[in-house]
């Protein structure tokens, strides 16, 4: 809030952000996040967009219509070069 002041609205919590966000970076694993659920994201007229860089919500959120779901570190669509890949470090 010291740095950037008035220029941007602050939530009290993770839901309630998501009320006005078009949208969302999940940038900790934090249990706030991980409770999220599909009804807590508004349907509008255009996707919400959330990058999920933990992949916490790839199993709620993926196949939802009114939200576009980018788990980050997973090639969309290459289900099978992901578990190739995962085999490397096995």
């Amino acid at each position: 809030k010291q740095v950037l002041e008035d220029g941007v609205e602050y939530a009290q919590s993770a839901r309630e952000g998501l009320s006005k966000a078009d949208a969302v970076v999940i940038t900790n694993p934090s249990r706030e996040f991980q409770s999220l659920r599909v009804e807590d994201f508004p349907r509008r007229s255009s996707p919400a967009l959330v990058f999920d860089c933990w992949r916490l919500l790839q199993g709620k959120l993926g196949q939802c219509g009114w939200i576009d779901y980018r788990p980050l570190g997973v090639q969309r669509h290459r289900e099978d070069k992901s578990r190739q890949f995962a085999s490397l470090w096995q």
